[in-house]
C-alpha cells in the first residue's frame, strides 16, 4: 500500500554544492556540521552566530531577515534573493514561523528545493539521520511525524556498523 507522505530516497553528492541555511540555533548547526561533512559550500544567514557554526568552514551572513509587515530592519549587507537564486538547497531553521514562511515561499518561487526544521509539511525534502561508517552512508527519515523512532532505528543501525 502506497503512503502519500513518504518521500523517494535519493543520495546525491552535495561536494561543492551551494547551500543556504537561514537559522544558527541547535538543529541549523546540526545540520550544517552534517553538510560540510558532505563538501557543501554552505552560507549561514542569521541574527545571531552559535559558536557551533563560527567553527565550522561555512560563510557566514549576519543579519536580521526582512519580512514584508514586519518592522523593517537594514539588510544592506547582503541581497537574500540574490543569495538563494545561487543555491541548490535552501533549509529554514529559525525560531520564527514568519520567517521560515517567508523563506520558504521565496525558496519555492525561485523553484529552489526548500526544508523548512519546523514544519514537515512545508518541506521538499527532508533531512534524514545520518549514519556514516567507512564506505558506508545509510540515511534514516520518518514521514515527519515521529522524530524519536527515527533517532531510535538511526542508533541501532549505528550500533550494526
Amino acid at each position: 500500500m502506497k503512503n502519500d507522505h513518504a518521500f523517494f530516497p535519493i543520495f546525491m553528492d552535495l561536494t561543492g554544492r551551494k547551500i543556504t541555511v537561514i537559522g544558527a540555533g541547535t538543529i541549523a548547526a546540526r545540520r550544517v556540521k552534517v553538510l560540510c561533512d558532505f563538501g557543501a559550500d554552505v552560507t549561514v544567514v542569521a541574527e545571531e552566530i552559535s559558536d557551533a557554526i563560527r567553527e565550522l568552514p561555512v560563510q557566514i551572513k549576519e543579519a536580521h531577515i526582512a519580512v514584508p509587515g514586519m518592522e523593517q530592519i537594514d539588510n544592506d549587507r547582503f541581497d537574500l534573493s540574490t543569495l538563494m537564486e545561487r543555491s541548490f538547497l535552501v533549509l529554514a531553521a529559525t525560531d520564527n514561523e514568519k520567517v521560515n514562511n517567508y523563506i520558504c515561499g521565496m525558496a519555492k518561487h525561485k523553484g529552489i528545493p526548500v526544508n523548512i526544521a519546523s514544519d514537515h509539511t512545508k518541506c521538499d525534502f527532508y533531512f534524514p539521520g545520518i549514519v556514516q561508517k567507512d564506505d558506508m552512508v545509510v540515511g534514516v527519515v520518518g514521514t515527519g511525524s515521529n522524530h524519536k523512532r527515527v533517532r531510535e532505528i538511526k542508533e541501532k543501525i549505528e550500533e550494526i556498523l
